[in-house]
């Protein structure tokens, strides 16, 4: 097959881990892509936010919005976005 090329704009980075600082679940996210997180967070720590999750209910809408001001993601494509982070959860969970 020829396919059109499609260029990456932006890389994100988003995971859902058990935290142990927090006592359970955790958002992570970062706006600087996530090949090498951890380098990530050693070189840019500002650019890494971890949002302490409720273990039953998941991410609020709060947490959500936190996430989507730390990603800069555009108020257009922030209900997409919630639905990532909720599904994303409950495949954590």
């Amino acid at each position: 097959y020829i396919v059109e090329r499609q260029f990456i704009r932006r890389e994100l980075y988003f995971a859902i881990l058990n935290e142990r600082a927090a006592g359970g679940p955790c958002l992570v996210a970062s706006g600087r892509g996530g090949v090498s997180i951890e380098d990530v967070a050693a070189e840019y720590p500002d650019e890494i936010a971890t949002i302490p999750l409720h273990h039953e209910n998941g991410p609020s809408a709060d947490d959500i919005e936190v996430f989507c001001d730390k990603l800069k993601i555009p108020h257009d494509n922030r209900e997409e976005a919630a639905d990532l982070v909720k599904n994303a959860f409950r495949c954590f969970k």
